[in-house]
């Protein structure tokens, strides 16, 4: 599975040649090859099967190569996450700026919609990477797993964050801010991850709204 563009590799410090050169262009291109075998290798079997050597080997390099690309398999984890991090961040803080101005349930109906049609958009640009993080984001924080479990916690505080601005400005039912936030995330990561292994039917966009609506009628304010 193609992996999103991955951020220049950290190790070395020192680029090889010119910016824009062939020894950089190569060690770009390799460096993607091991993200897309990595990516591949972490959805067959989990992120805490996957060694280096078998990573290497998949991305058609010696063992000892990897280590000019990532200091280990946490940090292949970590840059993979990076567009998926990124794109989350990017959307919830526009639905934030937008809750500062909402002047009732039916303006954050609508910014939740438009949250909704963001997110969504992240996920159809890197459905792989989403998929993992879907995958292996209940598990522990230890090893190669502890940057997925370190978004997990940003989107969670992300979601209590903004039901809390919505309760505080009588948006929402006032529940239990954590309860409320978190059923929204779980239930839309249960969809998302039905969506993306194929046992969901339908227009993914549809569905999406349909969902929004849904909780929306729960955790509203009548």
């Amino acid at each position: 599975m193609k992996a999103p563009k991955v951020q220049p590799p950290r190790i070395p410090s020192e680029r090889p040649g010119p910016k824009g050169g062939k020894r950089d262009q190569n060690r770009q291109h390799k460096a993607q090859v091991l993200a897309d075998a990595a990516l591949d290798l972490f959805l067959a079997k989990g992120i805490d099967r996957v060694t280096v050597a078998e990573l290497a080997k998949a991305a058609g390099m010696a063992k000892g190569s990897f280590y000019r690309y990532a200091e280990d398999i946490a940090d292949v984890v970590a840059r993979l996450l990076e567009p998926l991090s990124s794109g989350v961040d990017q959307a919830v803080e526009a639905a934030r700026s937008e809750l500062e101005g909402a002047a009732g349930p039916n303006a954050v109906a609508d910014i939740y919609q438009r949250l909704a049609a963001k997110l969504l958009g992240v996920v159809f640009a890197m459905p792989g990477v989403v998929r993992l993080y879907l995958q292996e984001s209940r598990g522990p924080a230890v090893g190669a797993r502890a940057p997925i479990v370190e978004l997990r916690e940003r989107i969670h505080a992300h979601a209590i964050e903004l039901t809390r601005f919505a309760q505080e400005h009588g948006l929402l039912r006032p529940v239990r801010v954590d309860i409320s936030a978190l059923t929204v995330v779980g239930a839309v990561e249960l969809h998302l991850y039905r969506m993306l292994t194929g046992q969901a039917v339908g227009d993914p966009a549809e569905g999406a709204r349909e969902l929004v609506s849904l909780i929306l009628d729960g955790v509203g304010r009548p």
